[in-house]
């Protein structure tokens, strides 16, 4: 497999530049369409780095944590200005590390965290209704235009550093 890389600056150190790499396979990016949250997580963990997720209608009344990247790097996550609804629990869009439990679940157990989730962009979403809207605990990843409102704690809860953020 070839892959080619295409490279995007943006302002976010001390030195006012850095470059985030997407790496695209030999055929260019891919984007590919989502309707719920199973559906665009799924797709969002088997896309490769440079493809698009796009979601295509709103999602309403979810249970727990809906968008969740896991780990996965250099993926364009796409909201159309959608709305991703829920019902007072878990995260609208949950932006971290891949993190495994061993022993006796997560109260006796000690937790393995692996890679942060890096240079993903996700725009143009609106979340509510969550216990926190968006919760960030990776860097190096560009939000831009993203509304949350009524979540029970916060709107967005930034836990890590290194981002950049347009119209939040």
């Amino acid at each position: 497999t070839t892959l080619s890389f295409r490279f995007r600056s943006l302002s976010c150190n001390r030195d006012n530049f850095d470059y985030f790499p997407v790496y695209t396979n030999q055929s260019g990016p891919i984007t590919r369409n989502c309707t719920n949250c199973s559906q665009c997580n799924t797709k969002i963990h088997t896309s490769i780095r440079g493809d698009t997720i796009q979601l295509t209608s709103d999602i309403n009344n979810h249970g727990d944590t809906c968008i969740d990247f896991a780990g996965k790097d250099g993926i364009v996550f796409e909201g159309n200005n959608h709305l991703i609804d829920g019902s007072d629990n878990g995260y609208g869009l949950y932006i971290s590390s891949l993190s495994t439990t061993y022993g006796g679940g997560s109260l006796f157990g000690w937790v393995v965290r692996g890679a942060d989730s890096k240079y993903n962009i996700i725009r143009n979403i609106k979340v509510r209704g969550f216990d926190d809207g968006v919760n960030i605990g990776s860097s190096y990843n560009e939000y831009e235009n993203i509304t949350t409102v009524s979540n029970l704690g916060y709107g967005v809860y930034i836990r890590s550093g290194y981002n950049v953020f347009q119209e939040i």
